[in-house]
């Protein structure tokens, strides 16, 4: 009988369908996982279809911002910026989280000092435990390393979801989070309506807000464009 010893640095842990069995046998971080846990399948399905409409945004002063030079700006903000994305319902706010989630994904093959990882959360999901508490057990389910080679990126959904009691309780949590040395940036949406957005101007004083814009009839006719439906 030949025994044949097997090490980690024997598995191409750069792939991520490779990481699963990486982790298994070596306890190392399972990144794939832990980037796809709070995923949801429909919201990545109409993110990711052809005739998905590219959202707009505002800044403060009307100015218009694209998703592109958004998600540069996440990538590149200086350590714990907080941003807020505000929206009427049904504007796009998960949507939009969602698909930020999907183009944060690391590169594992072209990994630098610091690999940024964005963490999808829905707020209301957090339930009895705090954010922290619920943050912390992710990374543990995934063995995610706090002390190592990681920087995240939080985007928390549905900050005008909670009552007034748990949103003060979620967000002595996110300025906890925001204190952390591997915090890169927190992103918050929320309706721009809700009265949470009030107790959040409490907590932080350096806010970037970004408005999603209305659908104007250009978008509503680029969409059916998309879907080849000429009439209608």
């Amino acid at each position: 009988m030949n025994i044949e010893w097997i090490t980690a640095n024997q598995i191409e842990v750069e792939v991520l369908s490779n990481l699963d069995l990486a982790s298994m046998y070596f306890y190392l971080e399972d990144i794939g996982g832990f980037l796809g846990r709070n995923l949801d399948v429909m919201n990545v399905t109409e993110v990711k279809a052809a005739e998905h409409l590219d959202l707009s945004f505002s800044d403060p002063l009307e100015e218009i911002v694209e998703f592109s030079l958004l998600l540069e700006d996440i990538k590149y903000t200086s350590n714990s910026t907080i941003f807020c994305l505000r929206g009427g319902a049904g504007s796009g706010k998960t949507l939009l989280l969602t698909k930020l989630a999907l183009h944060l994904q690391p590169n594992l093959d072209l990994i630098s000092e610091k690999i940024k990882l964005p963490v999808l959360i829905r707020l209301r999901d957090c339930g009895n435990k705090g954010l922290e508490e619920y943050i912390f057990h992710k990374k543990q389910e995934y063995n995610i390393n706090t002390q190592g080679n990681f920087q995240f990126i939080y985007l928390l959904d549905g900050l005008d979801e909670l009552n007034d009691q748990k949103c003060i309780e979620v967000l002595y949590d996110i300025h906890s989070i925001s204190q952390k040395e591997d915090t890169k940036c927190i992103v918050i949406s929320s309706r721009e309506s809700s009265s949470n957005l009030i107790l959040l101007r409490n907590y932080f004083d350096n806010i970037k807000y970004l408005k999603i814009n209305q659908i104007i009839y250009s978008d509503i006719e680029n969409y059916f464009n998309k879907k080849e439906i000429l009439k209608k």
